[in-house]
């Protein structure tokens, strides 16, 4: 079988200087973002979580947000005197990371809100940059110069992969460090070393601190190891394993150091709750016991049990126009679908094509499967879990589709035909990801009818996940005195963008108290009104409150502004 590598030269110098030059310009489309997008769900609890783990005192619940992220980017609001309490993460403390930072954010000063997160943003543009220096290098390894630079640029400026390349979040952090553990498993496959075991070990464990579902990548990787040298050897001998526990010790030890070595060994009376919690699934329990002896991070063996417990409760999505209760099994897909742009799935699915026929042909090596198979696999593990709340927990599989794309370019390239669909396909793709800027948040493809369709198919972070309120300011400041009444989904503080009395807020009906006995909102003739559209399908509220927003779901938004929120206006009646 002959592999579809193409092995490696050396770099020119105009090489370098193109790669130079993407990194800079996508490093300053990235920083303008991350001053100009709105604050976003997540970002103020993770940004607490940044500051205390820098303290010593990262403790809070739930602790979902393994420690990457806090340890490159948790500095910056370290620096910033910010309004929290002096007790916070004790031991014992049983204050939750979300309510700490929102009571934060009521509390510091509007005017400093921004510049705080800009500057907390600003450290996570490394992981975007890092992930698109790989790209180019494992491209390159397996195509073309040229080819390896426009796959660079694809990631790079793929819209969604930028937009959240801006934000204090991991999805971007786990991207890179999910293509960097199959590289290097790839890089030992070609040539097994101890240098390249040390790789392996050191992304694994990047894997492991920057996303909770990356967690099995550490049976992953003693067994990528075993299976070179049993597929080598055709058996197994003591310097395989040997490289398989050193690779498993130095991961280990790796993440006791990223957890600042808080851990501890479960207890008699923990693993007596595991096995009585309903919401976990019948094998966790068995498995922690192996806790009982090897000690466990503490604040990543807190975040999981809550992620695993959270899996057994009602999870509803919006799903093409529906709300599904617990989710749905091609949800990624669909979105993957809507939510690419359409170069990419095109020539996605011609790189699809050429592999499966070289497969047919009996050209592909075993290591060619370690970057034909992770993506899929991502793709796969992400749709059996009910939590679906956006194409951003599926990035990690990004940069392998395109790989594919590589593929597909490095063979239509060599006829005219080829290149002149090539030539088409990254002219779309100019189009697509310049038309979009800065919203990139809410991109979806031509195909799907651009992000003023979007809201038909998806919602949650596709769309809507918190930043447009400094879009509904600019379009107040061009339309001065109207009557204006706001209802927001999100954490970002509307005291920075309006004083209440400018526009009067309609809480959400998150509960009784806040609903006010009202079960469906009627709207003020003559009013303007600026709505979420999250809020608007109603999966987030209780069953009697569904229908909260239903007159304006039957409404035509007048605008949509930056795609993130709506704008209506309720008609005077007619005399």
């Amino acid at each position: 079988m002959e592999s579809l590598s193409r092995g490696n030269t050396p770099v020119q110098p105009w090489e370098r200087i193109a790669l130079g030059l993407l990194l800079v310009l996508s490093c300053a489309l990235m920083a303008y973002l991350c001053w100009r997008t709105g604050i976003t769900v997540d970002e103020p609890g993770h940004l607490v979580g940044g500051r205390l783990y820098w303290e010593g005192a990262d403790t809070l619940k739930p602790g979902d947000m393994p420690p990457l992220i806090k340890i490159v980017g948790g500095w910056a609001p370290y620096l910033f005197d910010l309004p929290l309490p002096d007790d916070l993460g004790h031991v014992g403390d049983k204050r939750r990371e979300w309510e700490v930072a929102l009571a934060m954010l009521e509390r510091i000063r509007a005017a400093r809100i921004q510049p705080v997160m800009f500057w907390s943003r600003l450290p996570m543009l490394v992981f975007p940059l890092l992930t698109s220096g790989l790209v180019w290098l494992w491209a390159r390894r397996m195509t073309s110069p040229p080819v390896a630079l426009i796959a660079a640029a694809l990631f790079a400026f793929e819209p969604t992969a930028m937009a959240h390349g801006a934000l204090f979040k991991n999805d971007l952090a786990a991207t890179f460090s999910y293509f960097l553990f199959w590289f290097a498993a790839w890089r030992y496959w070609k040539r097994p070393t101890w240098r390249a075991a040390g790789l392996i070990a050191l992304a694994a464990a990047l894997a492991m601190i920057a996303k909770l579902s990356m967690l099995y990548v550490f049976g992953v990787a003693p067994a990528v190891v075993l299976a070179k040298h049993l597929a080598a050897e055709r058996r197994l001998r003591w310097r395989a394993l040997a490289v398989a526990a050193s690779v498993c010790a130095v991961t280990y030890g790796l993440m006791l150091c990223a957890a600042q070595f808080d851990v501890h060994r479960l207890s008699p009376d923990e693993l007596t709750a595991l096995d009585r919690d309903p919401t976990l699934p019948a094998w966790f329990a068995p498995v922690a016991r192996a806790f009982t002896v090897v000690p466990v991070p503490s604040q990543m063996w807190q975040g999981t049990v809550s992620l695993m417990s959270g899996f057994a409760y009602e999870n509803p999505v919006y799903f093409w126009g529906e709300i599904r209760p617990h989710g749905h099994p091609l949800y990624f897909l669909g979105a993957l679908l809507v939510k690419s742009p359409v170069t990419l799935l095109a020539l996605g699915v011609v790189g699809i094509g050429m592999i499966g026929w070289a497969a047919w042909r009996r050209r592909l090596e075993w290591e060619d499967l370690l970057w034909i198979l992770p993506g899929p696999l991502y793709i796969f593990l992400a749709s059996r879990v009910p939590v679906q709340l956006g194409v951003r927990l599926v990035l990690p599989a990004l940069p392998f589709g395109i790989l594919f794309v590589a593929h597909a370019m490095e063979r239509l390239r060599t006829g005219r035909a080829g290149r002149a669909a090539v030539a088409a396909g990254l002219l779309l793709f100019v189009f697509e990801a310049s038309r979009i800027y800065p919203y990139g948040l809410s991109f979806f493809n031509v195909a799907s009818g651009g992000p003023n369709a979007g809201f038909r198919y998806l919602a949650d972070s596709n769309l809507d996940w918190g930043q447009g309120l400094g879009e509904v300011r600019r379009w107040y400041d061009r339309h001065p005195g109207v009557k204006l009444r706001l209802s927001y989904f999100g954490a970002d503080q509307i005291r920075r963008y309006f004083p209440y009395e400018e526009a009067p807020r309609i809480p959400p009906p998150w509960n009784d108290q806040l609903a006010k006995g009202v079960t469906r909102f009627m709207p003020e003739p003559g009013t303007w009104y600026a709505i979420s559209p999250n809020l608007l399908p109603g999966q987030f509220f209780a069953p009697k409150y569904r229908d909260f927003y239903a007159e304006f779901r039957q409404m035509q938004p007048v605008e949509r502004l930056g795609y993130a929120m709506f704008l209506y206006r309720a008609e005077s009646p007619r005399r």
